[in-house]
């Protein structure tokens, strides 16, 4: 946890921005669902639910404002729209994973394909050009939305 602290405050210090009590609950909140409730893609409902446990009285719209501001300090990715909604993912020093989302239900599940992985390597190699970084996400319908 102190890791996201320490990149939130040098974020914050980059953009002239101060640290306040209400962006330490949202990071706080964040922290406790992808780690704690096992929530591995989350939106802004989600931590807005999770404030509210604690009788915050953050609104949702605060919520909605502060999280792309965890994106852009690195703390959180940004995976994709669901009807008009933002989900994002706690990042982890975990393996690369990419992501296959349902266009009905908003399911959002991991996988690692190395063949892909190998293939987007050789083409950016063909083309001389050097990955910073990617993100790779299929949309579809998932098997129990095919039912």
């Amino acid at each position: 946890m102190k890791n996201y602290n320490e990149k939130l405050v040098t974020y914050l210090r980059s953009i002239n921005k101060k640290v306040t009590l209400e962006r330490e609950e949202i990071l706080n909140a964040v922290i406790k669902v992808a780690t704690y409730a096992d929530l591995k893609h989350f939106n802004a409902k989600d931590i807005y639910n999770q404030i509210k446990l604690i009788k915050s009285p953050l609104s949702i719209a605060t919520v909605y404002r502060t999280l792309p501001m965890f994106a852009e300090a690195g703390i959180i990715a940004e995976i994709a729209k669901r009807k008009g909604k933002m989900i994002y993912e706690l990042i982890r020093k975990e393996k690369h994973h990419d992501h296959l989302i349902c266009c009905s239900c908003g399911k959002v599940t991991e996988f690692y394909n190395a063949e892909i992985e190998a293939l987007q390597k050789k083409i950016s190699k063909e083309l001389e050009f050097d990955i910073i970084e990617h993100s790779h996400s299929i949309k579809g319908i998932c098997k129990d939305c095919k039912k």
